[in-house]
């Protein structure tokens, strides 16, 4: 220890009353490092003189009293100088000037020993000022002692002592809440709220059905703006008992603050049971606007939205329109997060994906018949992106990511040649092309689908299989089963081969055209002429 340093240790521990008028000197001089010296040794000696002394002066030397209080790991260390305050503040008499100083140092000092002194004037203090500082100060130092039970980590302890001092709060809070029709200060019922956990006994007491502090303890949650306040309203959809006004306002309070409070909750990695309250409950108003209001929050929110509409609502399609524009954005866990949401997400149906592309035909038209550049802009922005997400799932399924690729893949599990073959026939032509275009990047057998349905039993299935091919202008890999059909097949069969050989390009294709062009049934040989005709082709 430097020289310097043992002399101020001495005036710090010396009884002497020269030792604190040595350091009251010292504390006015225009040298800080000198002036923060002596502050900290007056705080630290037991003189009633230099307490005092540091009392009346608190306003003047606020800034580097606690400068000097504040120890290298950041801990606040007021010595006997919190004591004193504390044991001031208990006394009756001081004025309304006094009696704000001490509050306000007894905030600055983190005195909680003076809570339960607080939490008695806040409620009964004839100065309305008094009563307002001391709600205020109450709620400020009840703030960190929810801590140690509503953000321990896994296997952490909690401290007995540190545990039965927030229990004694708690329990006067408690009381306050119940005479709250009596002293109407707010503070109290949000320092109650900050300083409760889920499962205290006097928490769940007051705010039961039975309870007449429900609705009090209800509005004050509706209306609170405090982080621990919105903390503990937010936790619950973590627990696995919610009172049911509970989840009314966890679902209907809306503003952002709140909203950000959810979000953090529900994490990138929601619990099992934050999983099972957003199914059985629903999205919570806050977080509804889907994909545009996800990117008016910051990217570190794009996991927690995405989780919440997947397993809130798996059966809706802005669900996977939020999980496509997570990882346009990116983010460390954006792949893993996209590839647990989609898992969750129900598969549209196969007459979802055909009412998208009618619908986008129908609007196409529309906007084209219109002639108008800002229908095509509504039409580029709005009308397509139904399609536009079925584009970005099949481009998805190919990522190289192999189990986001695999959930993509699950979604357009109705996308297959198997469902699409039957009904094909029902489709308008132009929704037939843009399905057979499809099913072709994202049915792997779609191939030998075809070549099964021309080769079926049943005539419908072989006539499906007919204009199947030819939508897709898959004639000329489909010859030998087309000339079967057209050799030996029933008439129908035979013509509608004869009308489809028309879309063929090969010389394969051309052969069997020719060779229908021979025969003596007239009108399938007329078919066959007229389709070399089509094709530019003379007999």
């Amino acid at each position: 220890m430097s020289s310097l340093g043992v002399t101020f240790d001495i005036l710090t521990t010396h009884s002497s009353p020269s030792a604190g008028e040595v350091l009251q000197l010292g504390a006015t001089s225009d040298d800080q490092p000198t002036r923060q010296n002596c502050l900290r040794a007056m705080a630290h000696r037991k003189d009633v003189k230099s307490l005092n002394w540091l009392i009346n002066r608190f306003e003047k030397y606020h800034d580097d009293l606690l400068s000097a209080l504040t120890t290298k790991s950041g801990k606040l260390d007021a010595g006997y100088l919190g004591t004193a305050v504390t044991k001031q503040l208990g006394k009756d008499g001081w004025s309304q000037a006094i009696g704000l100083r001490l509050i306000d140092m007894v905030d600055c000092l983190n005195q909680t020993a003076s809570l339960a002194r607080l939490i008695d004037l806040a409620q009964n203090h004839e100065d309305s000022l008094i009563r307002a500082a001391s709600g205020e100060v109450t709620l400020s130092l009840a703030s960190p002692l929810s801590k140690a039970v509503r953000h321990r980590g896994d296997g952490e302890r909690i401290n007995p002592e540190l545990e039965r001092f927030r229990q004694s709060i708690a329990e006067l809070l408690g009381e306050a809440v119940e005479r709250y029709n009596d002293h109407r200060n707010t503070d109290l019922l949000d320092a109650f709220l900050v300083i409760s956990d889920w499962n205290d006994a006097l928490f769940q007491r007051l705010m039961s059905d039975e309870s007449p502090t429900q609705e009090t303890l209800l509005r004050r949650m509706r209306t609170s703006e405090h982080q621990s306040v919105l903390q503990l309203l937010a936790g619950f959809i973590r627990r696995r008992k919610i009172p049911g006004p509970v989840i009314g306002l966890l679902l209907r309070r809306h503003d952002a603050k709140f909203c950000e409070t959810l979000l953090e909750t529900i994490s990138d990695l929601p619990t099992p049971v934050t999983a099972i309250n957003l199914r059985e409950y629903g999205l919570p108003d806050c977080l509804r606007g889907g994909e545009s209001f996800m990117r008016s929050l910051g990217s570190d929110r794009d996991g927690a939205m995405c989780n919440a509409y997947s397993i809130a609502m798996p059966h809706e399609p802005e669900s996977i329109h939020l999980v496509i524009a997570m990882l346009e954005r990116g983010g460390p866990s954006a792949i893993r997060t996209a590839e647990l949401c989609l898992k969750r997400i129900e598969a549209p149906e196969l007459a979802d994906w055909i009412d998208v592309l009618e619908d986008s035909l129908e609007q196409q038209t529309a906007a084209d018949a219109a002639n108008d550049d800002s229908a095509t802009a509504g039409r580029k922005s709005g009308f397509d992106r139904p399609l536009q997400l079925l584009d970005d799932l099949i481009a998805l399924s190919d990522h190289e990511s192999k189990p986001l690729a695999a959930a993509a893949q699950s979604l357009l599990t109705h996308l297959n040649t198997a469902e699409v073959l039957p009904i094909f026939g029902e489709l308008s032509p132009e929704v037939g092309k843009q399905l057979g275009r499809i099913l072709m990047q994202t049915d792997s057998g779609t191939l030998d689908m075809i070549r099964q349905g021309l080769r079926h039993a049943v005539m419908q299935n072989r006539l499906d299989a007919i204009a199947f091919a030819e939508s897709l202008g898959l004639i000329d890999l489909m010859i030998d089963p087309l000339r079967k059909i057209a050799q030996t097949d029933h008439q129908l069969a035979k013509l509608r081969t004869a009308q489809a050989l028309a879309h063929g390009t090969g010389s394969q294709s051309e052969a069997v055209l020719r060779d229908l062009c021979s025969i003596q049934d007239g009108s399938l040989r007329d078919a066959a002429i007229a389709s070399m005709a089509e094709r530019g082709l003379t007999v």
